[in-house]
């Protein structure tokens, strides 16, 4: 079988590409939905998330146990980046490569095919792949099925094909025009995305059997047991800091909470209660009051994530945040005091 050629676009010109020309393709990407990071091309920090163009946009928590901050791209496995965000990565901060979230977000679940094995597993299941990556491998894309599909790979499995991984809700996998210190990712002529039922439920490859579609995560939704519900808590009572200090007047912190609260269905609940804590210190909460707001803070989200799955967020998570937020903040971390009607 004879893979799809690559196509004349410029993702495959083996030139190397102006911080512009990554940013209008990136561009591009999220106009068409996908939701995308900034990666490193080179040594071990080739593929990996671009951990400075993350920090210096401020997608980074403390680190208690390394004692600094560590980026972080959770976010944008419930969004989409900016166009701001993205002319800071590749235009300020000069990121020279880029991935894809896969996964509901941006509506692919991605197969990746490796050189060799994994090469020899997609001639026999006859996929037209739609990107050839720097090392000789493949990926191809399918439609997200709309149930969670798991991010494995065959060394961690050991019941997926030796070589096919599957890049689902969460994963990562980086897109042409990307060139690393080892090749370039090259898009393919290859335009319609694999059907899953194409995918063999069951298929004899290297002298094994496997039930691949399952395997794969894309033969059905996995069951659903109900959670049990949220614990109703009492919101606290704080003493009035202006009673005692003319000079301190705070906002009331239910009002933080309800904008924090309405931040959970567009940026998720971790980065609405890492605002919350923030705004709790910045209008004059101590590090104690901030921690006594999470039980009632908990009480009022939902069990699910933005995409409507249900994903752990304990109190220790809310908690982690607060911490994070009273440390000592490095220039160009803080946040400004939250004012209703305003926004930030």
């Amino acid at each position: 079988m004879t893979h799809a050629a690559p196509t004349r676009f410029q993702h495959n010109r083996p030139i190397s590409h102006t911080p512009h020309d990554l940013l209008r393709t990136a561009q591009h990407y999220v106009e068409a939905g996908l939701s995308i990071i900034p990666v490193g091309v080179n040594g071990n920090y080739a593929k990996q998330p671009h951990y400075e163009a993350l920090k210096k946009t401020d997608h980074c928590y403390w680190d208690d146990g390394r004692r600094k901050w560590v980026a972080t791209w959770m976010a944008f496995r419930e969004r989409l980046p900016t166009q701001s965000e993205l002319h800071d990565w590749f235009i300020t901060h000069g990121a020279q490569g880029m991935a894809m979230v896969t996964g509901e977000i941006s509506g692919l679940v991605a197969l990746d095919f490796d050189k060799g094995a994994g090469v020899k597993a997609m001639h026999r299941l006859g996929i037209e792949p739609h990107v050839r990556s720097a090392s000789g491998g493949y990926h191809a894309y399918v439609r997200h099925p709309g149930w969670p599909v798991a991010t494995t790979n065959s060394n961690s499995k050991q019941s997926l094909p030796a070589g096919v991984d599957v890049r689902g809700d969460g994963g990562l996998v980086v897109l042409p025009p990307t060139v690393t210190d080892v090749g370039r990712y090259e898009r393919l002529s290859t335009k319609k995305l694999v059907n899953r039922l194409a995918i063999p439920e069951v298929v004899e490859l290297a002298g094994q059997t496997y039930r691949l579609r399952e395997l794969l995560g894309l033969e059905r939704a996995p069951e659903v047991t109900q959670d049990e519900p949220r614990v109703a808590a009492r919101a606290p009572i704080f003493s009035d800091p202006s009673q005692e200090d003319a000079e301190r007047v705070r906002v009331d912190y239910l009002v933080l909470v309800e904008r924090a609260l309405s931040l959970t269905g567009s940026r998720g609940r971790n980065d609405a209660g890492f605002w919350l804590a923030c705004q709790l210190r910045d209008n004059g909460f101590a590090l104690s009051e901030a921690l006594e707001v999470g039980p009632y803070w908990l009480s009022l989200l939902p069990m699910t994530n933005t995409k409507g799955e249900r994903e752990a967020y304990v109190l220790a998570h809310f908690e982690a945040s607060v911490r994070s937020a009273f440390r000592r903040v490095p220039v160009g971390r803080g946040s400004t005091p939250w004012v209703k009607g305003f926004g930030r």
